[in-house]
């Protein structure tokens, strides 16, 4: 389930993203797939992998995230976690010619790659880090 937060603009940049990281980080709220934190906009991206109806409660539970702009949308074709990376594969494959192998390898040759395989509990992942 893709799900986008947006915040009151009362929280600064860093707490908004430390809220919604620890949002996220519930593990009570199914397995969290992806999330990104919005550029230009103070907010943030998560996809979710709901398997129970216990894990939609609690995704919907905002207790957390009170008074931001919760929305949930259930996805056609991702019926399992790891056909996420398929249909991200797939669409590379149909819309662009391209692949995630492709774009790995490009990522793993350039001069930021970060390993995907050795991934540390507690790097940041802010968007200050990013470039």
């Amino acid at each position: 389930m893709p799900q986008q937060l947006l915040h009151p603009r009362k929280l600064s940049m860093n707490d908004t993203d430390v809220a919604f990281n620890e949002f996220i980080d519930d593990k009570s709220k199914g397995l969290v797939l992806f999330h990104d934190h919005l550029l230009g906009r103070i907010g943030g991206l998560a996809i979710f992998f709901i398997g129970h109806q216990k894990e939609l409660d609690s995704l919907q539970d905002d207790r957390a995230i009170k008074g931001w702009d919760l929305q949930i949308f259930p996805l056609t074709f991702i019926e399992l976690p790891i056909e996420f990376l398929y249909r991200t594969d797939f669409t590379l494959g149909v819309y662009r010619g391209r692949g995630l192998r492709e774009l790995y390898a490009e990522y793993a040759g350039s001069k930021y790659p970060k390993n995907v395989d050795n991934h540390v509990e507690g790097d940041s992942d802010s968007p200050s880090d990013s470039v």
